[in-house]
């Protein structure tokens, strides 16, 4: 029996998600959670094969949720199902140690395909997310330039573009204000841009803030 834990915000899709994976014999949904802080404390203490994230969380960023996950259980599988990603976020995931992307609108036994294919220890994207990346590798010159920062400066990098104050980035973060402001200088370099408001706008043109 594959043990899953559900994070998503929405109850309705996590109950639609529930039933689904229930009618397979060999999965069982044995939890659950809204939130990111919740999700990490259950699992401290909960026997699960495989989380399934979603990134769109009201308490944390879902990036996030997942390198702590990865920090506190490195052996938990997580496909994380979202809505749809930009393709620099998927390798980041991936990078960060998801076994799999998956878009919500998915069909119900394409989601139960990639679970297993996760459970087993392989790796699974969406078809179409597999395509795009194959298409990054054949032409370099589409890899967008945000690539280029580290995962540190890319969580500073979204909050910066969700209008989060630097203040507020020190406290989320734990870091000093002074270390997010040199955080913010490099970002800014390293995108080539000339101020914050500009961040916001390259990060809606490339759907990395809704």
């Amino acid at each position: 029996m594959i043990r899953l834990f559900v994070t998503d915000d929405h109850p309705l899709l996590r109950e639609g998600v529930k039933a689904m994976l229930s009618a397979e014999g060999d999965l069982a949904v044995v939890g659950e959670s809204g939130t990111g802080k919740e999700t990490l404390h259950r699992l401290r203490k909960e026997a699960v094969d495989l989380l399934l994230l979603d990134l769109h969380l009201p308490d944390m960023d879902g990036f996030e949720v997942l390198q702590r996950v990865k920090e506190l259980r490195p052996e938990l599988r997580v496909l994380v199902v979202t809505l749809c990603a930009e393709e620099s976020m998927v390798f980041r995931l991936l990078r960060a140690g998801a076994s799999g992307y998956l878009v919500k609108d998915a069909l119900p036994e394409e989601l139960v395909k990639a679970v297993r294919a996760v459970h087993l220890g392989k790796r699974y994207l969406s078809p179409e997310m597999t395509s795009r990346m194959v298409d990054r590798f054949v032409d370099p010159e589409e890899v967008p330039i945000h690539d280029r920062l580290t995962n540190r400066e890319f969580q500073v990098f979204k909050r910066l573009a969700s209008g989060v104050t630097v203040s507020g980035i020190a406290r989320e973060l734990h870091l000093a204000s002074s270390t997010v402001s040199t955080y913010r200088a490099r970002i800014l370099d390293k995108l080539e841009l000339s101020s914050v408001t500009a961040l916001i706008r390259y990060a809606v043109e490339y759907g990395l803030v809704e």
